[in-house]
């Protein structure tokens, strides 16, 4: 597949993405929806990058973060495995080669906590699913995270989210090198001034 139609066939999957949250996507969603799927997929590249990683190994990485979260449309308890479905099903229709679905799949499934990945493209993934612990806007999402969690029926004194927040932090780590020695430390921050 030439560079072109790389180009087009992302764009592509991000058109037909950024469609299903934006006209199905419930309103209830204040964290996992477009704006940290589109954080996600700007990591992947990111991370991706900084590691040299080859360009036929980074699409599969880019369309599992795009698909990782869209399981919550119908499934949010169990929404990597709808993720699945969903990015098996539209890959399958568009003659996306099974090998890579299936690494595709694998990725979507290494986000699951506690993360497990296997090799480095779910790790990647994986420390992209997480990079809002490390970026500028983490006060922000964490909030929107408090706000969906309320909204599905599971509440917080400040001081418990504070709590929940340390936790998760303590017990998160990160598996790639890019993430071990830039991501962490950027999260280190963020724990030193919020947390």
């Amino acid at each position: 597949m030439s560079a072109v139609k790389k180009v087009d066939f992302l764009s592509q999957v991000e058109d037909y993405v950024m469609s299903l949250m934006t006209d199905e996507w419930s309103r209830d969603l204040h964290y996992h929806n477009l704006r940290h799927t589109v954080q996600v997929v700007n990591a992947s590249r990111e991370i991706c990058l900084a590691l040299r990683v080859i360009p036929s190994e980074i699409e599969i990485v880019e369309l599992a973060a795009w698909f990782h979260d869209t399981g919550y449309l119908s499934n949010p308890e169990n929404h990597e495995e709808e993720g699945v479905k969903i990015a098996c099903e539209y890959l399958k229709a568009v003659d996306y080669p099974a090998r890579q679905i299936q690494k595709v799949a694998s990725c979507i499934r290494a986000t699951r906590c506690p993360q497990e990945p296997k090799n480095l493209l779910e790790k990647i993934t994986c420390d992209a699913d997480m990079y809002h612990l490390s970026a500028s806007n983490y006060k922000e999402m964490a909030e929107r995270l408090r706000l969906e969690r309320y909204q599905m029926g599971k509440s917080y004194t400040d001081e418990e989210w504070l709590d929940v927040n340390r936790q998760f932090f303590k017990s998160h780590r990160y598996w790639t090198t890019y993430g071990r020695d830039t991501l962490a430390e950027r999260k280190q921050e963020n724990f030193r001034t919020y947390l």
